[in-house]
């Protein structure tokens, strides 16, 4: 009966969004799993979390990224139900294995109920990202950083501690895409392009996301 519900409210989404679960999460508080336009979303009151905005946001950025089809380690910070892994994975079919760190166990329910990728690419850690950070030792190739707390970035990450974090677990050619809803006019964008120099630069998509870049030069 769940299959046929999920059915008609899908079919149903393309005239208005049709809410198929609602869930109560101590850390998100209310998350909604609504069909839009025929697609399945994460959203919370204030946000999307994963699949909707979020993931032609993540698909834009990674057009200003460069991949190869050698072998890679991949951190998501702020995995929520799968977005940029499903992204990686089936869309690009990249050979990466990802880490994917989510501090909130109701998105992580979610991802495992209605967006689970069926591969042995990932592996998924229930905690803070910074004291993931903190007590993992390992460089990645990229990292892709989407914490919120609604429509904010948590003040921590917005400081010289978090970036000191993300360059350890950086090699020379690491990129990184953190994605924010600053102002170009914010102080952590200086502190970002202090750190990583020539490296450093942003985007704006969907006229709100601005995505942090740390790129090595092509120079």
């Amino acid at each position: 009966m769940r299959k046929i519900r999920n059915r008609i409210a899908q079919v149903l989404s393309f005239l208005y969004p049709i809410t198929i679960e609602t869930y109560s999460s101590a850390i998100s508080g209310v998350i909604e799993l609504t069909y839009e336009y025929g697609r399945l979303v994460v959203n919370t009151s204030e946000a999307n979390y994963s699949y909707g905005s979020l993931h032609r946001v993540f698909r834009l950025a990674m057009k200003q990224m460069k991949f190869t089809d050698q072998p890679a380690k991949v951190l998501i910070l702020g995995f929520g139900a799968g977005s940029i892994a499903k992204i990686l994975v089936e869309e690009y079919q990249l050979p990466v294995e990802i880490d994917g760190v989510e501090i909130d166990p109701v998105m992580l329910q979610i991802h495992e109920e209605y967006f689970k990728l069926e591969t042995n690419q990932l592996k998924l850690y229930n905690q803070d990202v910074l004291t993931f950070l903190q007590n993992n030792q390992v460089q990645y190739d990229y990292i892709f950083v989407d914490v919120f707390d609604n429509l904010n970035v948590p003040e921590e990450l917005l400081s010289k501690s978090f970036i000191k974090l993300l360059q350890e677990h950086s090699c020379t050619y690491t990129q990184i895409a953190m994605n924010t809803m600053l102002t170009e006019d914010h102080p952590f964008l200086e502190e970002w392009k202090r750190s990583f120099g020539k490296m450093a630069s942003t985007c704006l998509f969907d006229e709100s996301n601005l995505v942090l870049f740390v790129r090595p030069s092509t120079d």
